[in-house]
């Protein structure tokens, strides 16, 4: 149907005229044919409304004028004896108003067909304009999404390297001063025969010797030395240690025998939110007791951070509670990683944190 009405309106107006009149004639003489009992007057509606439609209101009354007159043509000819010899005409003039009314009519119905399509397309237009601006819209946040993702995580990783560097410094520098400053302090002591000079060095010597645990301690809070010297199964394992040294939370963690090589800051950026979510379970679990398990899926590696704690509500997917602001930071992280994060959990059931994520085919 629209592929005919798109060939009817590719023709030109006069083909329409042409044929509206041959389809009045040829009408006009059937009319005349069948004779006066058989009435054919709705028939001359027809080319009346196709020139009214495909070309245009004047044709339309043109081509309505011509029906009248094939139609009182007919009347004439059959020689009808009306009681009054301007009956017929009286007849012919009530039938044009009829056809010119229709006319009208078609006219008005059209206009406002042509106006509702267009009303249409341009509504349409500017629908689709609408959609596809929404969709630059989107693939730009999308865009800037992951261009802050990579800002994050490249931010992540240089902050790491400089704690790297400064908990070198600590070690090589300010740790190895203070450890040749109690050696010379041990020698002088010993070589002191005076009391009281004694127990003064003594206790210069024990301040230096917290000095250089402190010192110690801060190096590795600051950037694990394990973990990019032994590795980060090696670097997982002192985490457990240290918690459960300076929070007093047992962690028990495992791991398959046969473990893949993940890249250098893949390494960083797993080991510290692995960090992040064990001081989330030291803040918020209220429990002694965690648990940590990597395993290999294929080419993924899957780690669950488990606690037997408190729990927290995910029913809104915003986690809320403290801490929500650094678990949204850990899923940038872990999809910018190509991974996934999820989090089960309920209220007094403890929550059970899932990471997996790609890594290389390379056996340690």
């Amino acid at each position: 149907m629209k592929a005919l009405r798109r060939y009817l309106n590719s023709q030109r107006p006069s083909l329409f005229a042409f044929l509206s009149l041959v389809w009045v004639f040829l009408i006009g003489v059937i009319d005349y044919m069948t004779g006066v009992q058989i009435s054919l007057s709705i028939f001359y509606l027809m080319p009346i409304a196709f020139a009214a439609w495909f070309v245009g209101k004047r044709v339309g009354v043109s081509i309505a004028i011509a029906s009248v007159v094939a139609w009182l043509s007919c009347e004439l000819l059959w020689n009808i004896p009306y009681s009054n010899p301007f009956i017929p005409y009286w007849n012919a003039a009530v039938r044009l108003s009829v056809f010119i009314i229709i006319v009208f009519l078609l006219s008005k119905i059209k206009t406002f067909n042509r106006n509702l399509e267009e009303k249409i397309q341009e509504r349409t237009a500017a629908l689709i304009a609408e959609v596809d601006e929404r969709k630059l819209a989107g693939e730009k946040i999308l865009s800037y999404q992951k261009d802050l993702q990579m800002l994050m995580q490249r931010l992540s990783l240089l902050e790491e390297q400089k704690r790297k560097e400064i908990s070198e410094e600590l070690h090589d520098n300010i740790g190895q001063t203070l450890a040749l400053s109690k050696i010379k302090l041990t020698s002088l002591q010993q070589s002191t025969s005076c009391p009281d000079i004694s127990s003064e060095l003594k206790e210069i010597r024990e301040l230096i010797e917290q000095s250089i645990q402190f010192t110690r301690s801060l190096s590795f809070e600051l950037s694990s030395p394990i973990l990019h010297k032994l590795g980060f199964i090696a670097a997982i394992k002192w985490l457990c240690e240290h918690f459960k040294e300076k929070y007093g939370i047992t962690i028990e963690f495992t791991h398959d025998d046969i473990f893949r090589q993940l890249d250098a800051d893949k390494n960083v950026l797993l080991f510290k939110t692995i960090q992040e979510l064990l001081i989330n379970i030291v803040k918020h679990a209220n429990t002694h007791m965690a648990r940590i398990t990597m395993t290999s899926e294929g080419n993924n590696l899957r780690i669950e951070v488990k606690d037997e704690g408190v729990g927290l509500d995910t029913s809104n997917g915003d986690y809320n509670r403290k801490g929500s602001l650094g678990l949204f930071i850990i899923k940038e992280r872990i999809n910018y990683l190509g991974g996934t994060f999820e989090i089960a959990s309920e209220p007094k059931c403890g929550t059970r944190c899932t990471i997996v994520v790609p890594y290389k085919r390379e056996m340690v």
